[in-house]
């Protein structure tokens, strides 16, 4: 009986752990084979796990069957304008993590800035006919959804706080117009000052 295994030839073959990039390479694919989208955070977890492709895979099923309600931190979800929009009027350090995000998105600078002087002046508008207790003419042709949710942000800002900052649009367009500075640059300014 031992002769019969003594005449084979045993073929061995090692599987070193996966590393650098790699790892990261093998991920991406496990990741986009399962449909699965990874944010940083998610990535930077998997890779931490090591070489252990069962272990990565077995948190890759997590993943999948928690859907988007893993680990997606705030400081990766990602936005849009709309969302910058929000924030612009309430929130100083969540409108500059806003548009720090869409900076990195690759975002259009100037359609931001034209975007949120729009959404000012839209909020201006809805203030100046709340104050005088009348509906927002036709005439502006302001969706309705517009006028609720620009309505609901005016609340907690005056008339000249709208103002001011609808100045500040005004300023800082001469400036990117005129080559002295760059529209993100002015948004920050207009969002630090504000």
């Amino acid at each position: 009986k031992l002769q019969i295994f003594k005449d084979s030839k045993i073929k061995i073959q090692e599987f070193k752990n996966l590393t650098g990039q790699q790892l990261k390479n093998w991920i991406a694919e496990e990741a986009k084979q399962r449909g699965l989208r990874l944010f940083p955070a998610n990535l930077e977890r998997l890779e931490n796990i090591g070489g252990d492709l069962w272990a990565v895979s077995n948190e890759m099923n997590k993943m999948l069957v928690e859907g988007d309600s893993y680990e997606k931190p705030d400081e990766f979800k990602e936005t849009n304008a709309f969302g910058l929009g929000d924030s612009f009027f309430t929130s100083k350090k969540q409108s500059l993590g806003d548009l720090l995000q869409l900076s990195e998105q690759g975002e259009n600078e100037f359609n931001l800035f034209s975007y949120l002087a729009n959404h000012c002046r839209t909020v201006l508008l809805v203030k100046y006919y709340t104050e005088k207790k009348q509906p927002v003419s036709a005439d502006h042709k302001i969706h309705p959804f517009v006028v609720k949710k620009a309505t609901a942000i005016s609340r907690n800002l005056s008339l000249n706080q709208l103002v001011s900052k609808f100045k500040n649009f005004f300023e800082e367009d001469f400036k990117i117009k005129t080559g002295q500075t760059m529209p993100v640059e002015s948004i920050t300014k207009i969002i630090l000052n504000g």
